[in-house]
């Protein structure tokens, strides 16, 4: 029952696949003028009508341009609308197809130019013989395309690639060797205005340490019972979290970190130097 109901959906499906077909218009490229102008204002024309080639290979130079006029119609000679129109040149030997958009031009035709001095630099691009193609395509239209012979495209000597594949259809070839560039070596700053700076850096904390060791260190207090000892040394160990901070933000810290570190070591070092106080109330006034 399964495989009865698979096979009526593909017939559906290839019913509906073949009247689509059947509504669809094909169009016919009736009218091609191709002309072919050099800088010198020399102009090569030639009206091709429908199923015709070129008469010989025109050669296309690299200061010339190529235009092509198209008319598309129906059989019965009304015009078609089409959506899309393009222009392919092959170059069989380097399997590349440098292609072009038509634009439409007002006069129910499409105008397709290629201006061998605009051309961009490929790999694959190389002068020589060339297959002219059109492809056009559009809603409700069946895609057609037509022969119209061949040409010799030559490019510019600043497109051209000048190494050549080692075969007619292998496009991959050796590129240059990549040679790695060393950034330039930083310049330090003057070595002896560092000293003078590290100096006066160091200098207060010198002074701090030498009149401290002057005028003397007074610790007794701090081990007289178990909270004097405890939050006396957190109070002192939070002091020496600051200046390690600052050393920090000195060598590696931006502002964002010594803000954010700052806060919380701020916050600790309140708690600890309040409960440090409270504990010292607590000594005899003796002492």
């Amino acid at each position: 029952m399964k495989a009865l109901q698979y096979m009526s959906s593909w017939l559906v499906m290839l019913v509906l696949l073949t009247y689509a077909y059947a509504e669809a218009v094909q169009p016919v490229i009736k009218t091609v003028k191709v002309e072919i102008a050099g800088p010198d204002r020399t102009k090569i024309s030639e009206v091709l009508n429908k199923n015709d080639k070129l008469s010989r290979p025109f050669k296309v130079h690299d200061s010339d341009k190529l235009s092509i006029s198209v008319r598309i119609e129906n059989e019965d000679g009304s015009p078609v609308e089409i959506q899309q129109l393009f222009l392919g040149a092959r170059n069989e030997k380097m399997n590349d197809e440098l292609t072009r958009l038509g634009v439409p031009n007002g006069k129910g035709e499409f105008v397709v130019e290629l201006n061998m001095k605009d051309q961009r630099k490929s790999s694959l691009r190389e002068s020589g013989k060339s297959a002219l193609r059109l492809y056009a395509a559009g809603p409700g239209l069946i895609p057609t395309t037509r022969e119209l012979g061949d040409v010799y495209l030559y490019f510019p000597e600043s497109i051209v690639e000048k190494k050549h594949v080692s075969h007619d259809r292998d496009v991959f070839h050796a590129l240059p060797e990549i040679k790695h560039q060393f950034s330039s070596e930083e310049k330090m700053p003057n070595k002896t205005l560092s000293l003078v700076f590290m100096a006066l850096v160091l200098a207060p904390w010198a002074w701090f340490l030498g009149t401290y060791l002057i005028l003397g260190a007074n610790i007794n207090q701090l081990f007289y019972s178990g909270s004097t000892l405890i939050y006396g040394t957190a109070f002192t160990g939070a002091l020496a979290l600051w200046a390690t901070l600052y050393y920090m933000y000195w060598l590696k810290f931006n502002l964002f970190q010594l803000l954010g570190y700052g806060a919380g070591l701020s916050l600790l070092t309140t708690l600890v130097g309040r409960q440090a106080l409270i504990a010292r109330t607590t000594l005899p006034s003796k002492q």
